[in-house]
């Protein structure tokens, strides 16, 4: 794996701070053209996506050759990452945002061998309005990881394993008892430890034990940090230079230190611009099957890391233990449309704004020449 070109800033003297920044270009690849209509519904696509790189930055002068961060082009859209450091994230958390759970992973991965850390910091919990909600349910961050291209929602597939702060553990939906709660202000440590294949974690430096008996499989695929988030706001540290507790063994190592061959980079496209991203707007009268085919398409494309939106992926997001919200609305679905319909006016404003180059699948049955004109136009 080349090494991506950075340019580190001399450190400030007796700061203690987020180190000088990194300059350096995401790891990019070829984008396919998209194939583009099914039997049932139609899609109009506009020019096909290239990934090319694109300039961030990180922040630890000593991530040297590889400044692992948070990957905004491997997340959810309401998931907002600090551009200068690409070390901290925030939950937009109104307009429906709320119910909202938001996934993101680093920008590299571990593979092979040895035992790997990082660490999760909750800094900030929003006061949301979610008057049917617990209130402990209400800010949560979960922790984990999970193998490349695959859901954003942590510890919801057999491909993700995750650790959150109602004191539960969880994979492939199950959610068991594990750890302690947690917080903001708490740092939550994760070890991948790819000789033994175990996952472990700890609180504020104190060891939790061994969630996790991982499989085999991860040592050729890889695996990320990952994230999934609602309501709060954390920061990450990928090194041992900015360690907020040190890891409960000398033999385990930062994931920012570990060797170029243990390392792999985000496989998701990181186009440079919105020039260079893919949109599909789907068109087509109710139930003739245009969700279905997005949703095939996504899964069928996962390199482009489509951001789908609609209702429907929508109220997918809006969880709860796993559980799609309309089980909990069964008598207010009108309530949970007119929310998911909000959410869904704020992403397709995010997205039309460029902020992240993102590829896009419209959602929606746009049978009207004028609405399609009209939804088109922020994208040009």
């Amino acid at each position: 794996m080349q090494a991506p070109p950075y340019r580190a800033a001399p450190p400030a003297a007796g700061e203690r701070g987020p180190p000088p920044p990194i300059v350096y270009d995401l790891p990019s690849k070829s984008s396919s053209t998209s194939s583009s209509s099914s039997s049932s519904s139609s899609s109009s696509s506009s020019s096909s996506s290239s990934s090319s790189s694109c300039s961030s930055s990180s922040s630890s002068s000593s991530f040297s050759l590889f400044p692992v961060r948070l990957d905004a082009a491997d997340a959810h859209l309401d998931l907002e990452v600090d551009a200068s450091t690409g070390l901290s994230a925030s939950c937009m958390h109104t307009n429906g945002c709320q119910y909202t759970w938001k996934g993101i992973r680093s920008t590299y991965g571990v593979r092979g061998s040895g035992q790997v850390y990082f660490e999760t910091k909750v800094v900030h919990a929003p006061t949301v309005v979610m008057p049917e909600t617990p209130v402990h349910t209400r800010n949560v961050c979960r922790v984990g990881v999970s193998l490349p291209l695959t859901s954003l929602f942590l510890g919801e597939s057999s491909d993700s394993w995750g650790y959150g702060g109602t004191a539960k553990k969880s994979y492939s939906r199950k959610f068991e008892n594990y750890g302690e709660t947690y917080g903001v202000g708490d740092v939550i440590g994760t070890i991948i430890d790819l000789d033994d294949l175990r996952l472990s974690f700890t609180k504020n430096g104190k060891f939790l034990g061994v969630a996790y008996d991982l499989p085999p499989r991860v040592r050729d695929s890889g695996l990320f940090p990952h994230f999934c988030l609602k309501n709060v706001d954390i920061q990450v540290n990928f090194n041992a230079a900015s360690a907020w507790f040190p890891p409960p063994n000398s033999k385990i190592q930062f994931l920012g230190d570990v060797p170029e061959k243990d390392l792999m980079a985000n496989l998701v496209e990181h186009p440079a611009s919105p020039k260079d991203c893919e949109f599909i707007m789907m068109v087509g009268v109710p139930a003739c099957g245009k969700t279905f085919w997005a949703e095939q398409h996504c899964r069928a494309n996962p390199r482009k890391s489509f951001v789908l939106l609609g209702t429907n992926a929508v109220i997918d997001q809006m969880r709860v233990m796993g559980v799609k919200r309309q089980s909990n609305y069964a008598e207010r679905w009108e309530e949970l449309m007119t929310t998911a319909t909000s959410v869904f006016n704020t992403l397709i404003e995010r997205a039309s704004s460029g902020a992240v180059p993102r590829n896009v699948i419209i959602d929606q049955t746009n049978v009207f020449k004028n609405a399609r004109r009209r939804k088109v136009q922020p994208f040009r």
